[in-house]
Parts: C-alpha cells; structure tokens; sequence
C-alpha cells in the first residue's frame, strides 16, 4: 500500500507542477511583458513541486517525468507544437543529468538541477524571440 500511494504522490506533484507553470502564463494577460517574464514566477512556485518528487525518489527520469507532463498537457491544449515539447524534455533530461552526477541524494544537487528544467519552459516561448523558429505556430 505504501508504494502505490507514494506513486500516486509523485504522480500529484508532477500534475501540480505542470500546473502551477500553465496558470503561471495567465499573468501575460495582464501586459505582454509580464508573459516574457511569468517563467521566473512558474520557476518560483514549481520549486515545491519538483523537490517534493525528487525526494520521494532517488531515480532518474523525475525531470523528464515533470518535463512530460507539462509538455503533454500543453500538447493536448494545443499551446506548443512537438519541436517545443522536445526542448521540454531535452531540459528535464539535462536536469536529470545534473541530479545524477551531483549526487542523487545532495539538497544541492537538487539546487542545481532545477533551474535546468526550469529553463525546459523557455521552449513554449520560443516563438516570441524567435518569429522564424522551429516552434512557430501558423
């Protein structure tokens, strides 16, 4: 019973940081410069998220757990287009990356290893800086 609620957890937190990212982007509404800058504030309050899954397990793959959530929510919306849900992943990958060579179990290693991720949500933005990219939606 103890792992299928511990599963179940992980699985919540991944839910609530994709979440927290997608409502996060409701600030641009407000000013289009507050749309540029909502992924400091998505960073700020997925920090929750990403170090509660990361201390529940000491596996490989929460970054790209988290990534593939977000990047599949905003997928099935139809925010990004799969060339930005690929930066998505390559960020939790990279993060992953990160965590497993700072060692796993090191509240620095986590430090280190968020931001990378964090910066997986630059991939939905890219079309604003770049209008001829990759992701640019028609």
């Amino acid at each position: 019973m103890k792992k299928s609620s511990s599963l179940l957890g992980i699985i919540g937190f991944a839910v609530l940081y994709a979440l927290s990212v997608f409502l996060c982007a409701f600030i641009g509404f407000l000013h289009p410069v507050c749309w540029v800058g909502f992924p400091v504030l998505a960073a700020f309050l997925g920090a929750y998220s990403y170090y509660k899954v990361a201390s529940r397990t000491k596996c490989f793959g929460v970054g790209v757990l988290l990534a593939a959530v977000l990047a599949v929510t905003l997928l099935v919306l139809g925010e990004i287009r799969l060339p930005a849900a690929g930066i998505m992943l390559a960020a939790g990958l990279a993060s992953d990356i990160v965590r497993q060579v700072m060692g796993n179990n090191q509240s620095k290693a986590l430090f280190c290893a968020y931001p990378v991720l964090s910066a997986g949500v630059m991939g939905w933005l890219h079309p604003l800086w770049t209008p001829n990219g990759i992701t640019r939606v028609p």
